[in-house]
């Protein structure tokens, strides 16, 4: 199936609680995943129906398509866990000394 067939038919969706993406002609699937997993948060998986630029809405997290297809939750890898946590952490320091 070409990259074109493909994209016409469905794409993928992938969210966490601090991203979301989707496959398009020039991002695939391992691309998505590789975002996802170098982000750190634990992110969801979506098989949707239609092309990558389609428009639907999303509530929480979720594609509102009829027939999208969950596929999973997953957990970055347990190193980019970690940094996405010490990120977190820098994150609350930095809005502490903003605030004072």
């Amino acid at each position: 199936m070409s990259k074109e067939n493909h994209s016409e038919e469905f794409h993928f969706f992938a969210s966490s609680v601090a991203d979301w993406i989707v496959t398009t002609d020039t991002r695939t699937l391992p691309d998505l995943i590789e975002f996802m997993d170098k982000a750190g948060y634990p992110y969801s998986l979506w098989m949707v129906p239609g092309n990558w630029d389609s428009n639907y809405e999303i509530k929480w997290y979720a594609p509102q398509v009829e027939e999208a297809k969950f596929l999973g939750h997953f957990k970055a890898p347990k190193e980019r866990r970690k940094e996405a946590k010490q990120c977190e952490k820098a994150r609350a320091k930095l809005k502490i000394l903003e605030a004072a």
